[in-house]
């Protein structure tokens, strides 16, 4: 594990916890490391169905909240987000709207889930009012790798790139590499335009025309938790497709969530902000 781009109190954590899982491993090495020998298929199987089933009485892994590994049931989840392993964190501007939305108390004046609010082994997101869509007339060729290639030959010849520069010198890659980023990120704001999505009226989205988007929440998840997220089918059901750009939450993650919303429908679709359209 590389901690040299962690500093100060950031980085003993990150060694502390990876010191952790390493005697936790050590200490279990018997119960992970497993050999199935056999010339029968049968036996084999009937071997691995035993070793698998022997993994239900693992000891708890290092800060796992429920004392055993696997999905976190309503308690579960309301225990993390007491201890802040979970917190989802909505801007304090819409805390307030999602809560008599809901005739409840689900935010607090922070903006932070309260913990009581979690009914289920899942908790519902909100659509950010904030999105982009994609510009009209636009007839630009993409390209996923280079970006805008006319924007990254005028950075190219402005910072006085010579044609034959030596690619295997780490300083002349890295400035390239940060040129080809500028370009790619050129590109997507020639192509896309911010809107911001009316709680009144929504934002039309015509026959075949899609947006970017977000979750309104920010997330952060502990070291030891990973999260799953899942669209819901009574938006595909109306033609809506809800394509998500990450359907797992590493551990550590930190962020909002983003998605793609598509119009498949010959109509037109009015979405609106703080809807619920999919949950973690």
């Amino acid at each position: 594990m590389d901690n040299t781009k962690y500093s100060g109190p950031e980085r003993k954590l990150k060694i502390d916890h990876r010191l952790k899982e390493l005697k936790f491993y050590e200490h279990n090495k018997n119960t992970f490391n497993q050999c199935v020998s056999s010339n029968c298929t049968v036996e084999i199987a009937q071997k691995i169905a035993a070793i698998a089933i022997s993994y239900y009485k693992v000891p708890e892994t290092p800060n796992m909240l429920h004392r055993k590994p696997g999905i976190l049931s309503e308690q579960d989840i309301q225990l993390a987000i007491s201890s802040k392993a979970i917190k989802i964190i909505v801007p304090r501007l819409y805390h307030r709207n999602i809560n008599n939305y809901f005739d409840e108390s689900i935010y607090n004046d922070d903006g932070e889930l309260i913990p009581s609010a979690v009914k289920a082994s899942s908790i519902d997101l909100f659509l950010s009012p904030e999105c982009f869509v994609l510009k009209k007339n636009n007839d630009k060729q993409i390209d996923l790798v280079m970006g805008d290639e006319s924007e990254l030959s005028a950075a190219f010849k402005k910072r006085n790139f010579p044609a034959n520069i030596d690619i295997h010198k780490l300083d002349n890659l890295e400035k390239i590499c940060d040129l080809v980023d500028e370009s790619r990120n050129g590109l997507f704001k020639t192509l896309f335009e911010r809107k911001e999505v009316n709680l009144k009226d929504g934002l039309v989205l015509e026959s075949q025309e899609i947006t970017l988007c977000s979750s309104l929440e920010n997330i952060e998840i502990a070291s030891d938790i990973v999260a799953f997220i899942t669209s819901k089918y009574s938006y595909s059901q109306m033609g809506l497709s809800v394509s998500l750009c990450q359907n797992i939450l590493q551990p550590s993650h930190k962020g909002q969530v983003m998605l793609q919303l598509k119009n498949n429908l010959p109509n037109p679709i009015v979405i609106y902000a703080n809807s619920t359209m999919y949950f973690l």
